[in-house]
């Protein structure tokens, strides 16, 4: 009979699960499982939608085509880049010290990664850009919308280039500012917790 409780005792202790959800360890580790995941379904997107661009090489002159070939090129360099950044900030989450505050951390380093990697796929693909709106933007969807705005093809390249650079910093300046002012408060919530407990009667 105490071999059975024993055992029962054994099989039913969550002390150990308690402990780990304390420290916050089973969400840094669930956290960082998931966003490996969606680092993975983001480059097979990717991989998916450059396999759908060659497809416009039948509508291309030899101008064109050679556009279209340095975007080919250059799509999966940066695609590769952003989903490896992600895979190995995923990694990363999952050997943060433990702490009282666990999200906060985590919340920051992800909002500041969005803005790495804008900054990194479009400063990679705005030459790309360049040479597609100067010879293909008719073909590229996501181009000719340009002609709408911008009539001359030589300007039209030039803008596509500068707003690669502008649309990525801006979203890297704006990550940065709401990750800072996350770590901000965490920082001031764990000093004053720590206020707290060395003060405490």
């Amino acid at each position: 009979m105490n071999t059975f409780m024993d055992t029962l005792k054994h099989v039913t202790n969550i002390t150990p699960i308690f402990e780990k959800l304390r420290s916050g360890r089973i969400i840094l580790v669930v956290i960082s499982v998931f966003y490996r995941v969606i680092s993975v379904i983001l480059g097979f997107a990717l991989l998916v939608l450059w396999f759908m661009t060659w497809k416009l090489f039948k509508d291309a002159n030899f101008f064109a085509g050679v556009a279209l070939f340095i975007w080919q090129i250059s799509f999966p360099y940066a695609s590769f880049l952003v989903t490896k950044l992600l895979y190995t900030r995923a990694m990363e989450i999952k050997e943060y010290p433990e702490s009282e505050y666990v999200i906060a951390p985590v919340m920051a380093m992800l909002t500041k990664i969005t803005g790495e990697m804008a900054i990194l796929f479009l400063g990679v693909m705005s030459i790309p850009s360049l040479f597609v709106t100067w010879f293909a933007r008719d073909i590229m969807p996501i181009f000719s919308q340009l002609n709408e705005i911008i009539d001359n093809a030589f300007w039209g390249g030039i803008v596509a280039f500068l707003y690669c650079w502008i649309l990525g910093f801006t979203v890297l300046l704006i990550t940065q500012y709401i990750a800072e002012w996350t770590l901000a408060v965490f920082s001031i919530a764990n000093n004053t917790s720590i206020i707290r407990k060395n003060t405490a009667p």
